[in-house]
Order: structure tokens, then sequence, then C-alpha cells
């Protein structure tokens, strides 16, 4: 599991890096392309103290080399947290494809697909700004959780404690 954590870890400096460069474009115009997307994921059985709390996920396919991110919203200037409700949160899921030297693509996701993915707790209303070098807003708590994530047709339902939680 910790090899898998190093892994996950370089993936997600090389997509910050990437994406970096996306955001300050280059001499052939780097943009962020964002989709509408029909897939979603509904986490429940959150424990209550987390109601009013925010919510952001991330998950990368080895095989086919392709970063997923999972949140309430994403535009051309960031993504933007999912708030838990009544111990539960409905986010949407994205897949990203490079579409040029510094360009990235948000795509659609609607697929029937086990994804690993990893969640993570903010205490505050969060978001992550694609304009201020990947700085996130609010703390993420020690909660959060991952695994395997089974979807169909891009719809997915999971229940918190069924999760692997953070470490």
């Amino acid at each position: 599991m910790k090899h898998l954590n190093k892994i996950l870890g370089i993936v997600a400096l090389i997509a910050v890096i990437g994406f970096s460069m996306t955001a300050c474009g280059d001499d052939n115009g780097g943009v962020i392309t964002v989709e509408n997307t029909s897939g979603t994921i509904n986490i429940t059985g959150i424990p209550a103290e987390y109601n009013s709390y925010y919510v952001f996920g991330k998950g990368y396919d080895y095989e086919d080399e392709v970063f997923y991110y999972v949140a309430s919203s994403i535009s051309g200037n960031g993504i933007t947290f999912g708030q838990i409700t009544n111990q539960s949160v409905t986010l949407k899921v994205w897949r990203t494809e490079v579409t040029g030297t510094s360009s990235v693509a948000f795509r659609d996701y609607s697929a029937t697909d086990d994804i690993f993915l990893e969640f993570f707790i903010f205490d505050t209303d969060s978001s992550m700004s694609f304009l201020e070098d990947f700085s996130i807003s609010g703390e993420a708590t020690d909660r959060g959780g991952r695994g395997i994530i089974t979807f169909t047709d891009g719809e997915a339902n999971v229940i918190f404690s069924d999760l692997e939680p953070n470490t």
C-alpha cells in the first residue's frame, strides 16, 4: 500500500506540473477545456460530524493513463468541491485527456469500469484554482477515503464506511 501511495504521489506531482503549464499557457495558447459530464458518484453514510464540510476526489487508471477528477463542478478557472449534507454528497466525474503541448480537456465520463479513487474532506468551503498555481482553499481534515469504485454507465454509489481511510 505504501508503494501505491508513492506512485499516486508521483502521478499527482506530474499532473500538477502539467496543469501548471496549462494554466500558464504557452506560445500555442494552452487551454483547459471542460465538457458537461454525465458521470456521477453518490457517497452516503458520511459521519454526521462532516455535514457542511467539502469533498474532492481524484484517481488514476495506470493501464489507460487517464486521470479522473471528482467534484461539484469544473471550469476553466478551477475545481469546486462538493458540500456534504445529510451525511451524503453527490459529485460529478470527469476523465482527463491531454489535447496538446499544454492543453488539457476534462471529458464526459459515462463508462462501465472500476476506478481507484481517493477522496479528501475539507473543513471549509474549498476549491482548487487553476489560475493561482493550483492553490487549494481550505484545510483537509484527517478523514477521507479511497478504494476501487465500480461505475455502471458513468454512475456509482458508495457507502463511506466501505472506503479505506486515507493515511
